[in-house]
């Protein structure tokens, strides 16, 4: 039992550079990991935070008043009345005329 301690103990003296070595990178890729996991989650934590304050902010109403828009629009349709009227005058007294020829 005592010879079996010994070579492991030399087999693993003649491999602790690339024990360690592993165990490194082993170490590297775990805390990248992690890192990535961390700054994901604080991305998505700070994302939904602001997501929430911007839709519970007040919002400002406005009221439009559209009478403006209304008295034009009526307006155009009185003139177009009129000149509609006017056009159908003038076509009486052309087909008036041409009768009395």
């Amino acid at each position: 039992m005592s010879q079996e301690k010994v070579l492991k103990y030399k087999e693993e003296k003649a491999n602790r550079k690339s024990i360690m070595r592993k165990q490194r990178v082993a170490r590297i890729v775990r805390n990248s990991v992690a890192g990535v996991i961390v700054i994901a989650v604080l991305g998505w934590v700070g994302y939904s935070g602001v997501t929430t304050y911007i839709d519970n902010m007040p919002r400002k109403e406005v009221t439009v008043d559209y009478a403006a828009v209304s008295d034009y629009e009526t307006a155009l349709t009185e003139e177009k009345k009129a000149e509609e009227k006017t056009e159908d005058k003038q076509e009486d007294k052309t087909e008036a005329e041409e009768k009395t020829e």
